[in-house]
């Protein structure tokens, strides 16, 4: 049985990396847009520092997700080159790593997703220090946009025949923005909007502080969407040269689904905070805005999920014998 970059088994694989990179940018995204307003909201240095020490946990934990899914890419892609008797053979995999774009990408991604695990576990466990990048939070920014940077070399950003850094550097702010969107809202939903255990009411960020850190998180992620927005039509300009092939070609069909579930998220983003984050002083409010947002970030991971497979679908000009 062939296995190559469009098999399930490699899809799921790149599924886990894309959750897992989202949950770590929006980590960085809830500690340096959410916590100090909840500093200054709460006046209690305590809740700050406990809000951004559980962010940090959630990116620690999403970074050993991305940490699993390299070294299932490294399986994947040796799988994909080689037949399985001598896929696993140290020189073709040395081969792979070090003589491809591929394998710099791989090796810039373990960096990354290295100083991410050591940033964030400093982060977790010591005193939050904004101001002079004390606390590990430098590591995890510079390991997070090498990951993003990583995400862009092994995808047809790298492959295009023109303008390839400009498209490398676009898909990297492509990366970073749906992470300070739809990372930055689950870690938000996570930390501000989860129920404690034993009080479905009661969340772990103090109630009358929610306003204020919804507030924080608004503008935030209006300019993160407008980023994944002209990025993304950067994207399609780049790929389908021609509107008709979004609906006959496989590449196409697919950028179309992802473009109307994104397209669906933002509109149930924009009900979010126009009509229910105002209500969410109230118990009613609050839980309306769970099942919303719950419901949005659901629609999110369909769209890393579509992101995956697109990922390994020849663009139209991959398509085209000579191109």
């Amino acid at each position: 049985m062939s296995f190559d970059a469009e098999s399930p088994a490699y899809v799921l694989i790149r599924w886990a990396q894309y959750l897992g990179m989202m949950l770590i940018v929006g980590s960085v995204t809830f500690a340096f847009v959410a916590v100090p307003v909840l500093r200054r909201a709460s006046g209690e240095p305590g809740v700050a520092r406990a809000a951004g020490q559980e962010a940090a946990s959630w990116g620690f934990y999403a970074a050993l997700l991305v940490t699993a899914a390299a070294l299932g890419r490294l399986v994947a892609q040796t799988l994909a080159f080689y037949d399985p008797s001598e896929a696993f053979d140290p020189g073709l995999v040395w081969m792979i790593v070090t003589q491809t774009l591929w394998g710099r990408g791989w090796l810039l991604q373990v960096a990354g997703v290295t100083a991410v695990l050591g940033g964030l576990h400093a982060a977790r466990r010591g005193t939050l220090q904004f101001s002079d990048m004390r606390g590990g939070w430098a590591f995890a920014i510079l390991g997070t946009i090498a990951l993003a940077l990583s995400s862009a070399l092994s995808g047809h950003a790298a492959a295009v025949p023109r303008l390839p850094w400009l498209a490398i550097f676009f898909d990297t702010m492509h990366v970073l923005g749906a992470g300070a969107w739809l990372g930055g809202l689950a870690v938000l939903a996570l930390v501000g909007l989860r129920s404690r255990s034993l009080a479905p009411d009661v969340t772990v960020v103090p109630v009358h502080l929610l306003p204020a850190l919804l507030d924080a998180f608004a503008p935030a992620a209006l300019v993160s969407v407008s980023v994944v927005s002209a990025t993304g039509v950067f994207a399609s300009w780049l790929h389908v040269h021609d509107v008709r092939l979004l609906g006959t070609t496989p590449y196409g069909l697919r950028l179309l689904l992802k473009l109307v579930t994104v397209a669906v998220i933002v509109s149930l983003g924009a009900l979010n905070w126009r009509r229910l984050a105002p209500k969410v002083g109230h118990q009613r409010g609050l839980r309306n805005l769970r099942v919303s947002v719950a419901v949005e970030l659901a629609l999110g991971t369909l769209a890393l999920l579509i992101t995956a497979v697109l990922v390994a679908t020849a663009t139209p000009d991959e398509q085209v014998p000579g191109s």
